[in-house]
């Protein structure tokens, strides 16, 4: 008997059937694992940088304190040193002009009392801008954005310290945040400002983040991998089961069409698959047997 050709046939429906729900499955379940895992690294990233950036901050501040004390402890020894002679003192140049982070450092200034008026620079790294009042010279250079700079530098006029962000050019041109802290030196019209980049101290957290971040992808990668694998591996057992059935219905479908044309004669193959198709299958030979029967009867008959 001739079988009907079906492109799409139980075997591929039940295949489909079986498959499509795990595969949506799968879909979801990498999707969301990446998902969550690309949260929690960026949680990581951004808690390690407001931690970092509490202590750099903290830690800035603390060496504008550490320096306002001992060059207050050096005027207290030179009590008629005037403030033009400071960055000729060797003493003060070197504790006032102290390093901060990579390319940062700290400066001596003074505030505006009944003397003077200005904002002098007296130490800095920078000769040119010695004995010069700074806030016009950073004006120029920041435009829009001098207030930034300049709530910060004037807060030791009132006694109290001040620490804040400003941006700056950096020798590239390169506009980035400044930190900068600024102590005032008690009971003196002096203050002492220390400033630095701050990403200086962030540049380690931008590298273990950078690190979280392969890692996850790498981990991303070998997950997807995995359940591809699982999924090649269970698609393939489930072909095989259902190749199994369908080979078998199969057969018992070309034994049934064989005993619909009267060939009896064929014993139908019993399936020991101890299941339903052997049930199945044993009913169809049954019925196999009975139709012989009653056809081997109507022959005698009709021969009697």
């Amino acid at each position: 008997m001739q079988q009907n050709k079906r492109v799409f046939g139980l075997k591929e429906k039940f295949l489909l059937m079986v498959l499509l729900p795990v595969m949506v499955t799968f879909v979801i379940i990498a999707v969301y694992s990446r998902t969550s895992m690309n949260v929690f690294g960026e949680k990581i990233g951004v808690e390690a940088t407001t931690i970092v950036t509490q202590l750099a901050e903290a830690a800035i501040l603390e060496k504008a304190r550490s320096v306002a004390k001992q060059v207050d402890l050096v005027l207290q020894m030179n009590p008629d040193l005037d403030r033009k002679e400071f960055n000729n003192h060797p003493i003060i140049k070197m504790l006032a002009t102290q390093k901060v982070g990579l390319t940062g450092y700290t400066v001596l200034y003074s505030v505006p009392d009944k003397t003077n008026q200005a904002f002098l620079t007296l130490v800095h790294p920078a000769k040119e801008l010695i004995g010069k009042d700074t806030p016009p010279i950073v004006q120029k250079r920041l435009g829009d954005r001098y207030q930034d700079w300049f709530k910060i530098y004037k807060g030791p006029q009132t006694g109290m310290e001040s620490t804040g962000y400003y941006p700056w050019k950096d020798e590239k041109g390169i506009e980035r945040d400044k930190f900068m802290a600024c102590v005032p030196i008690v009971n003196t019209p002096f203050a002492i400002s220390a400033t630095t980049y701050l990403d200086e101290f962030l540049a380690p957290v931008k590298t273990v983040k950078s690190e979280i971040s392969d890692q996850i992808a790498g981990i991303g990668l070998v997950h997807m991998g995995t359940m591809m694998v699982g999924l090649i591996v269970f698609a393939a057992c489930v072909w095989f089961g259902i190749t199994r059935i369908s080979r078998q219905i199969v057969k018992l479908t070309h034994a049934i069409g064989e005993v619909s044309m009267g060939k009896t004669d064929n014993e139908i193959e019993i399936i020991k698959s101890n299941d339903e198709l052997q049930d199945l299958a044993e009913a169809f030979e049954r019925m196999r047997t009975g139709v012989k029967f009653i056809m081997q009867k109507l022959e005698k008959g009709q021969k009697g």
